[in-house]
């Protein structure tokens, strides 16, 4: 018996799903209720609902169909369908028309609305000020909904209608319907709204027109070419929420429409002048977050302090008595950063000094600026940046920004002590007889380097007069040090480079470095016909 065991169902179902299958019908993935054969003479679909079956196709396939079903069960042929679940079929002259009058009219009766005033609209005009929109969320001091009142039967109600045949009213129940949680009298009258509505369109439907060709159904298509995309053009359908209302429009006679939450991500090549940061908009990083926190607040003049970060969380807000608040957090399931609580608005006044023009920044935003002109003034730089940004970093930080710019660009002064050795390797290999020489103390710390090109050595000896002035000056670099340095004078009097050296330090053992190697390089030995210059006399 069909309605006598619990897998009663289960049995019939894998009897008639046998039979189909020999046939050659096709079990679709999605919906296993559902089977379809395709043949050059057309194609034919088998609903199944337990014993009930909905036959769609084309005449020929309906026609060999009908008769094989009744040749491996006993049926009974109820014509075209004309109600199920709910839906009212009637074919008119151009198509079917899919309804649920009779279902619209038990759902108000139900809710005791069958009697009330008709609306034009399915819901309300709303504003875009999330403290006077009436479909914002639960706020603290307001009373949820009692059990007393259905409002989840309600949703539950409204949500099979616009699901089947009642499109225009889909995002209405779909906004009010999460607020299951906690719904308020604001909610209810939403609910309230809606039923309003159907009062006065309780005959709307779905219509879907005749196909111009014979098939009913194209090879994988529920959308084609006459598909057009509508979105609300402020990205926002909620003023709460970041996540708009994204939908298909069909024109091609399906009479289907859908709808899908679309998430607010953020796009690092926007205009972040604005730029408008909302709850729940996705970011790939933490660091993703505070560049475009810091890149908004330089756009506005605002000077923002981040509370805490971290490379899941990060937290700032705007400094005195600013309301301005954000705090995100890693989404574990997405792997990205989303906003989870946001205070947007700004009551501060226009800074040109904000503190998120940093020095970094300036690096950053101006790295290629750097590479072409890695001699340009602060001032220059002011006035480029107040002319784009309308903000004036400290003179310091543009030293700074193009310090950090060049050692990005050039590599840091730490990582080109780690290359002296290549470079020194490298010197030797095309100056065979130069002397190149590292002095290094205990632990392989750099002392001094001594750079003596066999070049200027031999052309002092043979050209230049035995005199040599010595003299050491600092180098304004990040890691300090000093240039010692030896020069001659050649046949025109003019200086003659001689060699050189870079030292941590000018103190007489460097000096003496220094010179023992030059000494030995010139063959000086106890300096005889020769003059020596120096400042460092006493």
């Amino acid at each position: 018996s069909l309605y006598g065991l619990k897998q009663s169902g289960r049995m019939w179902y894998n009897c008639l799903s046998e039979q189909l299958l020999k046939r050659g019908y096709l079990n679709d993935q999605i919906c296993p209720c559902v089977f379809i054969k395709k043949s050059h003479n057309g194609v034919v679909i088998i609903a199944v609902y337990v014993d009930d079956l909905n036959i769609i196709g084309t005449s020929n396939e309906i026609q060999e169909a009908v008769p094989f079903l009744k040749g491996e069960f006993e049926m009974k042929d109820l014509g075209k369908t004309k109600y199920c679940l709910g839906l009212q079929i009637e074919r008119v002259q151009n198509g079917i028309f899919v309804h649920q009058s009779n279902y619209t009219r038990r759902v108000l009766k139900r809710f005791n609305m069958d009697k009330a005033n008709p609306f034009s609209t399915p819901m309300v005009n709303r504003t875009l000020d999330v403290e006077n929109d009436p479909f914002r969320p639960c706020e603290e001091n307001e009373e949820v909904l009692g059990p007393e009142i259905p409002y989840m039967s309600a949703i539950g109600a409204l949500m099979y209608l616009a699901n089947c045949t009642r499109p225009d009213i889909s995002f209405a129940t779909k906004l009010l319907a999460r607020y299951n949680s906690s719904p308020t009298r604001r909610h209810w009258n939403g609910i309230k709204h809606i039923f309003r509505y159907l009062q006065g369109t309780i005959d709307l439907g779905v219509m879907s027109k005749k196909s111009k060709k014979a098939e009913v159904i194209k090879e994988s298509s529920v959308v084609r070419d006459l598909e057009s995309d509508y979105e609300n053009s402020d990205g926002s359908v909620n003023t709460d929420s970041p996540i708009s209302e994204h939908g298909h429009v069909e024109d091609d006679s399906a009479g289907v429409c859908s709808s899908k939450k679309k998430l607010v991500v953020y796009d690092p090549k926007c205009d972040h002048s604005t730029l408008q940061f909302v709850l729940g908009m996705r970011f790939d990083s933490v660091m993703q977050l505070k560049s475009a926190i810091q890149k908004s607040a330089i756009h506005n003049g605002c000077n923002i302090q981040f509370m805490r970060t971290s490379q899941k969380q990060v937290e700032a807000r705007c400094i005195d008595s600013c309301p301005w608040r954000l705090y995100g957090s890693l989404v574990q399931s997405e792997g990205r950063v989303a906003i989870k609580r946001l205070v947007s608005e700004h009551q501060c006044f226009r800074d040109i000094r904000t503190r998120q023009a940093t020095s970094q920044w300036v690096a950053n935003e101006y790295l290629e600026k750097f590479r072409k002109q890695p001699s340009i003034k602060a001032s220059d730089m002011q006035d480029l940046i107040m002319d784009k940004f309308g903000v004036q970093p400290s003179k310091w930080k543009l030293y700074r920004g193009k310090y950090k710019a060049l050692e990005i660009l050039r590599g840091s002064e730490s990582e080109h002590y780690g290359c002296l050795r290549n470079y020194i390797a490298e010197l030797q290999r095309v100056d065979r007889n130069g002397r190149f020489e590292l002095l290094l103390e205990e632990g392989h710390v750099f002392k001094g380097f001594f750079v003596g090109f066999s070049a200027l050595r031999e052309g002092f000896l043979q050209g230049c007069k035995p005199i040599i002035g010595f003299d050491g000056c600092f180098l304004k670099t990040f890691l300090g040090g000093v240039l010692l340095c030896a020069i001659g004078k050649d046949g025109n009097n003019q200086i003659y480079p001689l060699a050189w050296a870079v030292a941590d330090s000018e103190n007489e053992n460097n000096w003496r470095w220094f010179l023992t190697i030059l000494f030995q390089e010139l063959r000086i030995e106890d300096g005889l016909g020769w003059t020596f210059i120096s400042d460092q006399q006493k």
